[in-house]
């Protein structure tokens, strides 16, 4: 199983972890966190083995004699190294009470990936849209508003093309793929072939150091989960629609922390944003297997059958015509896929895909079938 260290020859932290009793996991992390109107010199109080602290210029003088900076674990923590480093900033914020928090400042951690292979990134990604929308409630109001840590889900062409991870082989498919992908989201996937972690950036920042030891283990817990998990999608989907709260089955103990605002308007959510994504998983599949004129066995497979026949039979009438060096109305050819809401961002997808096919006259770099996501519970 190649991992994203062996892939990118990532080093790995060569000192042992030890445990601790205030994380769920001992996966290192790393966390920035940002803080304007410092009056008290963090310099003379902070653990310096364990942070560093840099100026950030996205953040504002907003009182003169005060220090606007970004502090950060010195390198990933994990265990009882990362409970060190964050009593030592508790240390620090109840020396200076002043310190502010706004719009501007956010709370970012970085999860170490180095360890996990591309399909447990797959799965781990299911989950993680599964989640957001509680993710974004926990963090508080407006976050999901702010632009630089937008949600998937709504940014819907970044969902619809994230599951073809898992298809490709080539190193440099992979880091492309990955470096493309927009960092100011509330998930930053492009961390991990420069970095070998995940950020995560929807949290604002906070002088709250039981709050930010709380969110980590919120993260770690998701991580744990999403990359041991064996995943059928179309069973998982089933599931969500029978009612069963799937992000309580993922948090455990800690969705206590999670259930607040609209649970059943953010499950709803969360299944679309599955939905998406792995319809958009199939149709790179789909128009593969006819533009170069192969059906994949065992046919179509996607959890909405009247969506894979309307992307089929619009396939095929755009093949015929293609060979046949008539033009072809893209847009006219997807205008009768059915007009559910869950599927409008799967519908813009496949409009962009096949009208991208047309003018290129080939096939996608990459393919990937429901088939390969969907492993035996």
């Amino acid at each position: 199983m190649a991992t994203f260290k062996r892939l990118y020859g990532i080093n790995s932290n060569p000192e042992t972890i030890k445990e601790s009793k205030q994380f769920v996991s001992s996966r290192r992390v790393g966390i920035e966190l940002e803080y304007e109107r410092i009056k008290i010199d963090p310099y003379t109080i902070l653990n310096l083995d364990l942070w560093e602290i840099t100026e950030d210029g996205s953040l504002r003088m907003v009182e003169p004699g005060t220090m606007s900076l970004e502090l950060r674990y010195k390198r990933p923590l994990g265990g009882l190294d990362s409970e060190k480093a964050l009593v030592s900033l508790n240390r620090f914020l109840k020396r200076d009470s002043t310190i502010l928090v706004s719009e501007r400042t956010g709370l970012h951690v970085h999860v170490d990936f180095r360890d996990v292979s591309i399909d447990q990134l797959r799965n781990f990604y299911i989950y993680y849209l599964l989640s957001e929308p509680f993710l974004y409630n926990y963090s508080g109001a407006g976050r999901d508003k702010n632009i630089f840590c937008v949600p998937m889900y709504r940014t819907p062409a970044i969902i619809t093309g994230q599951l073809n991870l898992g298809a490709f082989t080539a190193k440099s498919r992979i880091g492309r793929s990955l470096q493309s992908m927009h960092k100011y989201s509330g998930i930053n996937l492009g961390s991990i072939a420069r970095k070998g972690s995940i950020e995560f950036r929807m949290h604002p920042s906070s002088t709250d150091v039981n709050r930010i030891q709380q969110w980590i283990n919120i993260l770690l817990k998701l991580t744990e989960e999403g990359t041991t998990a064996k995943i059928n999608v179309r069973k998982l989907l089933k599931r969500g629609e029978s009612g069963i709260n799937l992000v309580e089955e993922i948090f455990k103990e800690h969705y206590q922390y999670l259930a607040v605002g609209d649970i059943s308007k953010s499950l709803e959510i969360g299944l679309e944003s599955v939905y998406a994504a792995t319809i958009s998983a199939n149709r790179a599949s789909v128009a593969n297997s006819y533009l170069t004129g192969r059906i994949p066995e065992g046919g179509l497979r996607e959890y909405n059958d009247t969506v894979l026949e309307s992307a089929l039979e619009a396939t095929r009438r755009r093949l015929g015509e293609t060979r046949l060096g008539r033009p072809v109305d893209v847009e006219a050819e997807v205008a009768d896929f059915p007009p559910e809401a869950a599927f409008d961002t799967a519908r813009q997808s496949v409009t962009s895909y096949f009208a991208a096919a047309v003018r290129a006259n080939t096939s996608a770099d990459s393919t990937i079938m429901l088939d390969e996501l969907d492993e035996e519970e």
